[in-house]
């Protein structure tokens, strides 16, 4: 590890490479974490690995971020919740709007390890903020994929409002009427969720 694995990915941090580059360490990254043990992770990767978190270019977030849920399953829950976790609700705010959807999607992978009070302040306003955005085709897309993941994970959630039930039922009808035949089956397969 300390000779091989972590100077070649050090090496491709460095800010005079092009971002492709500095995104195919952050591959290298997530890869290397998925072949060795927490502890391992938590000795060698981890500093590297919240160095990338906060990259100033959104493509090495978006990447960082898409491999969250990879790196929380090799994390034991508390780890995962106090290292990583706040480095997620971080992204659920980011400027990029593509890195918030991706915070989403990772947040719904590692739902059953957060605490209630995580869902109602970190989640749920990211969610009714979004809910209430037309944005454009590809996030109309990819939420589409998630809104019945995200209904069923808030179903059995006691503080859900009003506010969020009416902006979840709201976004539906409106994907449905799109017309666009991805979409569209994506929504009806996510009906049972509704």
């Amino acid at each position: 590890i300390t000779t091989e694995v972590i100077p070649t990915i050090k090496a491709l941090i460095d800010l005079k490479h092009k971002v492709a580059v500095r995104k195919h360490g952050v591959n290298l990254l997530i890869q290397a974490v998925l072949k060795y043990d927490e502890k391992s992770v938590l000795d060698y990767f981890k500093s590297l690995l919240l160095y990338w978190w906060h990259d100033l270019n959104w493509n090495i977030r978006y990447a960082i971020c898409e491999g969250f849920p990879s790196i929380a399953k090799t994390l034991s829950k508390d780890n995962c919740m106090d290292i990583f976790y706040p480095e997620l609700a971080e992204f659920l705010n980011d400027v990029e709007i593509l890195v918030r959807l991706t915070a989403i999607e990772a947040t719904l992978e590692i739902f059953d390890m957060l605490a209630p009070e995580q869902i109602r302040d970190d989640f749920i306003p990211v969610v009714i903020q979004h809910l209430n955005l037309d944005i454009d085709e590809i996030w109309n897309s990819r939420m589409s994929k998630v809104i019945g993941k995200i209904t069923f994970n808030l179903l059995n959630f006691s503080e859900v409002t009003s506010e969020l039930n009416d902006a979840l039922l709201s976004y539906f009808k409106g994907l449905v009427e799109i017309d666009t035949l991805e979409i569209v089956q994506n929504i009806w397969f996510n009906l049972p969720g509704m």
